[in-house]
């Protein structure tokens, strides 16, 4: 059973859409080993993996570490960081990490572009109502 049932679907939904050529391998299937990342395939083996799409927060993956204690999270970033493993973040991490979504919704708020006026007003309230 995966553990994280929520990205499972995810990524199998969008495998499906994507017409790619793919396995679905959940995390606990897994393994980094030296120089690469390897999927444990019932009836295969170890396989390499070339293509890892990640839904598993980075500052997350960064403290993980195995039974025995060994850093897999940072051994796995840095297999990111080097040529032969390629990551596809999900394009909704661009927008909930990072500032450039607040600044956004905070210019939109200034110029009046997109909330109408009533909307400016309940933001404002709330937002200052929680800084007094």
């Amino acid at each position: 059973m995966d553990t994280y049932e929520e990205d499972a679907g995810t990524t199998r939904y969008l495998m499906a859409k994507s017409g790619l050529s793919a396995r679905f391998v959940p995390l606990s299937a897994l393994a980094v080993r030296g120089d690469g990342l390897y999927a444990d395939i019932p009836g295969r083996g170890y396989m390499h993996v070339d293509v890892l799409y990640r839904l598993h927060a980075i500052e997350i993956l960064a403290q993980e570490t195995d039974d025995d204690g060994y850093p897999t999270g940072a051994h796995l970033l840095s297999l990111m960081a080097k040529p032969g493993l390629v990551t596809i973040n999900p394009p909704a991490t661009l927008l909930s990490q990072t500032k450039a979504l607040q600044a956004l919704i905070w210019n939109l708020y200034e110029t009046g572009t997109f909330f109408h006026a009533d909307e400016r007003e309940i933001y404002v309230a709330d937002i200052f109502g929680k800084l007094l």
